[in-house]
């Protein structure tokens, strides 16, 4: 099976999330690197929690 993307579908994904990048990455510019590596590990907890998500917590 071969999906192909519509270019209707290309533009509206541009119109929509290429300002919302753009302010995104100004945003970020701003941050130190100790704010930065709080997002980081940030994200990097949420990433892991949803690999993990269809698996019981650990107990510790």
């Amino acid at each position: 099976m071969v999906v192909e993307v519509d270019e209707r579908a290309v533009a509206l994904g541009q119109a929509f999330f290429d300002p919302l990048i753009g302010r995104a990455v100004e945003l970020l510019a701003s941050y130190d690197e100790r704010e930065l590596a709080a997002v980081r590990g940030f994200l990097a907890g949420v990433r892991e929690v949803a690999a993990t998500a269809d698996r019981p917590p650990a107990r510790h």
